[in-house]
Order: structure tokens, then C-alpha cells, then sequence
């Protein structure tokens, strides 16, 4: 499934720092993948086509993350909590994602950049000042 019309903020971690243009596809999108194979040599080096496994097309939900770091990678865990009330339950690890450093302020980047956009859309304006 080629997600259209949505710009997906694509991060990449290389000496470069470069950004780069992230399409979405099904494992089983055999239209697309033809439509790929006529436009691959129109050379758009900044166009990359990531492929989502049917297994994971439905993503995880976390409201909560905890962050480690040693000198060389972060690691995120993304959970997801059960709440009693307004007191936390208990949780399951539903994610775990190791990063270099250079990725990891890419990250920061491109979320403060989408974050920016979301609110100038869906929130009021007094929330956004």
C-alpha cells in the first residue's frame, strides 16, 4: 500500500545528514513494484521505496517511552501502559529500536519540523503561542 498524498518526513543517518523521501509499500503490492521497475531510471536519488511487511501494516501503540544511551547507540523502548484511574498499571515493551547518535538528532530534527506542521494545522491558535 503506497501510502499517496502523505509527505513522510524520511531520515536517514550518513555523513551527510541528507533528508530523503520515504514511500511506503506493501510486500504484496505487486502494481507498484511494476510501476517502480518503469520509473527506475529516471534516477531520483532522493525518492526511496520502503517496503511494510503485511505483519507489521498495523503498527504499535505506545503511550510511553524510556530512553538509554551508551557512548555509541540510544536505544528507545516504546510501551505500552495499562492505567488504573490516573495511576500507571503496568506496561508492555511493544518496540524496542536501537540508533546511532547522528540518527538520533536527525529524529529530534525531522519530529520538531513535523510537529511544527501538525500543530499549525490541528491546534488552536492560543495553544500554538
Amino acid at each position: 500500500m503506497l501510502l499517496d498524498g502523505v509527505q513522510v518526513s524520511g531520515i536517514r543517518a550518513s555523513e551527510t545528514g541528507g533528508q530523503a523521501n520515504l514511500e511506503l509499500k506493501n510486500m504484496d503490492d505487486e502494481a507498484r513494484e511494476n510501476e517502480e521497475e518503469e520509473h527506475a531510471d529516471e534516477g531520483r536519488a532522493d525518492q526511496v521505496a520502503i517496503r511494510v511487511p503485511p505483519e507489521l501494516e498495523g503498527g504499535v501503540w505506545a503511550n510511553f517511552a524510556a530512553i538509554t544511551h551508551s557512548p555509541y547507540e540510544f536505544t528507545l523502548d516504546f510501551v505500552r501502559m495499562t492505567f488504573d484511574g490516573a495511576q500507571p498499571r503496568g506496561g508492555v515493551l511493544v518496540q524496542r529500536v536501537n540508533m546511532p547518535p547522528l540518527f538520533v538528532q536527525q529524529l529530534i530534527d525531522a519530529l520538531g519540523d513535523n510537529w511544527k506542521k501538525y500543530a499549525d494545522k490541528a491546534m488552536p491558535r492560543e495553544i500554538r503561542e
